[in-house]
């Protein structure tokens, strides 16, 4: 870039014949600016006149001033623009994509919420490229469900490219679990298509990062299993409060004991349980990842039970002060609070209105028989992820009745 077009580009300081002016690449001064993001340099750039051709500038990418603000991921920026120019909109580049193709490709989930909600989404959300693909089959390709392209009451979810592959069609593709999950939940909620193919030529999804995370993650979960059952063993052979001389709890009979002895027990129980699923679920390929996902259940469970064991210990022993013991529950139940509200969060890959609206969407039995028959044919884990998630939650729910009982009975 010359040292001319680079200091109006960043000055902001056009002259009227620098406007399109462009440098090897075809960026002009406005390409520059929009790429660097300072809102007020570029504000200043779109009032200046006549700035409409140098809006449809293209560089050898073929891509606007428009195109880059979808890149970089500029909201205000894109703002500034379609109040000026709305019609730079409907340009698109060397591949046949607008600017919410590019958005979308790059992830940039303010910018793609911004022209859903605008009104230039109608005629952008099923616009194809050269590949026949719409943003919506950029958004399955680029495993992104969180970006909100189905948001759009405009959108069209049973359109092909042009392979004649429907959006429905290329989440077999994806090669990420909780993504997975998060597009077929939201689309078979929308009642897409799953497609016209064969039922028996379609194959089931695999994932194929799958196998690598379930290697990885059951041989950690092992070791945290097991590190658990050896600390909640090792608690019951140091019970709160020592033992009297024949070797009888000093606290035997009373409600923090009874409440310790029990969650402890759990705890020991279904660490064991899960290093047992751990161990079985290795050997099992094709349903390894039911089977982990049933050994972080009970992993989940055992965590949580020798926490609020550990706090049914040793807030009795505490001086009598009820501040000392809400000081020493404080510190906590915090951390506790957040981790039970982010797994919350980490186990969501779609809205809960989602799911449910999936379970009870169809307008009859028969549609919802063909729907679950057709999704549990191609993505197998989708209904037992689910169960799992339900039971999370009610899991977490029943945590947090445990943890005000623990703090009842220790206070």
């Amino acid at each position: 870039m010359c040292p001319e077009l680079y200091d109006a580009a960043f000055s902001g300081d056009l002259n009227l014949h620098l406007h399109t002016e462009a440098d090897e690449s075809g960026s002009t001064p406005l390409h520059y600016a929009v790429s660097d993001g300072d809102p007020d340099i570029i504000r200043k750039l779109v009032r200046s006149v006549p700035l409409r051709s140098a809006l449809y500038k293209q560089d050898q990418q073929g891509f606007t001033p428009l195109h880059i603000a979808a890149w970089m991921g500029h909201v205000d920026v894109i703002r500034d623009i379609l109040q000026k120019c709305p019609d730079s909109a409907e340009v698109s580049d060397t591949n046949g994509r607008n600017f919410l193709h590019v958005a979308i490709e790059r992830g940039h989930e303010s910018v793609v919420k911004y022209i859903v909600g605008s009104q230039f989404a109608g005629g952008l959300v099923n616009e194809q490229d050269n590949n026949g693909n719409t943003p919506l089959h950029s958004a399955v390709i680029a495993g992104k469900p969180q970006l909100g392209i189905l948001e759009s009451e405009f959108v069209e979810l049973n359109i092909a490219n042009n392979e004649g592959r429907t959006p429905f069609d290329l989440v077999s593709d994806t090669k990420s679990f909780l993504p997975m999950i998060g597009f077929v939940l939201k689309l078979s909620a929308r009642e897409a298509w799953i497609g016209t193919q064969r039922q028996d030529h379609i194959p089931a999804w695999t994932g194929k990062a799958m196998k690598e995370w379930t290697d990885k993650l059951s041989k950690n979960l092992g070791i945290v299993a097991l590190l658990i059952a050896t600390i909640a063993l090792n608690a019951m052979a140091n019970v709160p409060g020592g033992f009297d001389s024949e070797g009888v709890p000093n606290l035997w009979g009373t409600s923090p004991y009874r409440t310790f002895l029990t969650l402890d027990t759990t705890a020991v129980a279904c660490s064991i349980i899960a290093t047992m699923l751990l161990i079985y679920g290795r050997g099992a390929s094709r349903s390894s990842a039911t089977w982990i996902c049933l050994a972080l259940i009970f992993l989940w469970c055992a965590l949580m039970g020798m926490l609020l064991a550990f706090m049914a210990a040793v807030i009795p022993g505490l001086h009598k002060s009820t501040a000392n013991k809400w000081f020493v529950w404080s510190i906590f139940a915090m951390p506790f609070s957040s981790m039970v509200a982010l797994s919350f969060v980490w186990a969501m890959p779609a809205p809960t209105v989602t799911s449910v609206r999936l379970l009870f969407r169809a307008r009859t039995r028969e549609d919802r028989v063909r729907m679950r028959r057709h999704n549990g044919r191609r993505f197998p884990m989708v209904g037992f992820y689910l169960m799992v998630l339900y039971l999370f939650w009610f899991m977490n729910i029943v945590a947090f009745g445990i943890t005000v009982h623990v703090i009842w009975i220790t206070i």
